[in-house]
């Protein structure tokens, strides 16, 4: 049995720019490390505009644009996550399961049906604090000596075991322990649910259709990649704005009449460039022409107040 240490990083909050992992026997020797660094497909946004990041990431904004994109990568990544031979340890390993979903959403890939331990939860436990805590701050109490890049995700992956280590050295656990110790820090990343997900969303948007829709043949309009990436309440407002302004919405590309793009490049977009180039015709715009046409339209049927989508 090996154990897998993983961390990821993201350009701007959820596109993966980093996927980092140490494998290490069940001494914590480690066997192998490497940093997957993955072009996201998006710019480097660290903090809002005109504010300072807290975090520096190890890599330039220009060497993630010249590297391959998660997908090119993903037949190694669920390689080494789905090890039947290999457990997974991860520091808020809840955060980096839902940056996978996101990616392999986006890129229109399986989901991953694993689960593995948080270490940030089971330091929470061992140590009593109230809150949860960086690595940067685990391994300064636990007084670990590194030379370690911090937000560098295979250093943050090595953090990680060290931090495991110590635990494992304190109360004197070998796994099968540790298991029974830290139940409750186990995460599970299920792609059933993410199924589940889906039909709940496809609901809602019935739902909203039937109530705000009264257009007889209405047009159709889908979203390129970086509306995946909104919160499922914001996506709803933006489809229940639709449905008022007397258009449809779609999830499927090839029935839209209209396609909204953004500055997220990704799978979506390129199908949409394909069907363009096979001669099928169907419109484009920009969010911010998408936003004007609402708000007019909106306001002609006096169905409620101006709101211009952002």
């Amino acid at each position: 049995m090996k154990y897998l240490f993983f961390d990821i990083e993201c350009s701007n909050g959820h596109n993966i720019c980093s996927f980092g992992y140490v494998i290490a026997d069940q001494s914590f020797c480690i066997l192998q490390k490497e940093d997957i660094v993955i072009n996201p497909e998006s710019p480097i946004l660290l903090a809002p505009h005109g504010k300072r990041p807290k975090i520096q990431l190890a890599y330039s904004d220009d060497y993630l644009k010249h590297q391959p994109t998660f997908d090119a990568f993903y037949p190694k990544i669920k390689g080494l996550l789905c090890d039947k031979n290999t457990i997974l340890f991860g520091h808020s390993i809840s955060s980096d399961f839902g940056f996978l979903n996101l990616a392999c959403k986006r890129y229109n890939l399986p989901g991953l049906e694993i689960e593995g331990y948080d270490m940030q939860k089971a330091y929470q436990m061992v140590s009593n604090c109230q809150h949860v805590q960086s690595l940067e701050s685990i391994i300064e109490e636990l007084q670990i000596s590194h030379e370690l890049v911090f937000h560098k995700s295979c250093d943050d992956a090595e953090a990680t075991m060290l931090i495991c280590q110590k635990i494992f050295e304190k109360y004197q656990l070998n796994m099968q322990n540790f298991k029974k110790k830290f139940a409750n820090c186990l995460r599970k990343n299920s792609t059933s649910t993410s199924k589940e997900q889906k039909t709940n969303f496809t609901q809602k948007v019935n739902e909203l259709r039937k109530k705000h829709l009264k257009a007889a043949r209405p047009q159709k309009v889908a979203f390129s990649d970086g509306f995946k990436t909104l919160s499922p309440k914001t996506q709803f407002k933006h489809i229940t704005n639709l449905f008022k302004a007397g258009f449809d919405y779609t999830n499927r590309i090839k029935d839209c009449d209209i396609f909204v793009v953004d500055d997220k490049a990704g799978n979506r977009k390129k199908y949409f460039d394909s069907l363009r180039a096979q001669g099928l015709q169907k419109s484009s715009i920009t969010k911010n022409q998408l936003a004007k046409l609402l708000s007019e339209r909106i306001d002609a049927t006096g169905a409620y107040n101006k709101t211009r989508q952002q």
